[in-house]
């Protein structure tokens, strides 16, 4: 939550449960750098438990990626080359031809 631009405190709070809304400012989730944060925030527990990352990083990563964001694709190559992601031949050839 804090990611998207929650104060640790409201974060805190709703992962007791205890919130149900709150006064903060939150990025957008579509923004390139929380997309990047949302993505590395999920592959270390993807690379912990053993678990994909979920569809909906996985989603917002890509488009990014195909919007031709630098960090989005430098962040997709990285799970790729871990076995997280996998990269369509279009944004593959992208990357090679760099």
């Amino acid at each position: 939550m804090e990611l998207l631009g929650h104060s640790p405190e409201c974060a805190r709070l709703a992962r007791a449960g205890l919130l149900t809304s709150c006064h903060c400012r939150v990025k957008a989730a579509d923004d390139p750098a929380v997309v990047v944060g949302l993505a590395v925030q999920f592959a270390r527990s993807a690379l912990t438990h053993g678990v994909p990352l979920p569809a909906s990083v996985t989603e917002r990563l890509t488009k990014a990626v195909e919007a031709g964001d630098p960090a989005c694709q430098s962040v997709a190559a990285w799970l790729a080359d871990l076995g997280l992601l996998e990269l369509r031949e279009q944004s593959s050839a992208e990357e090679g031809g760099r």
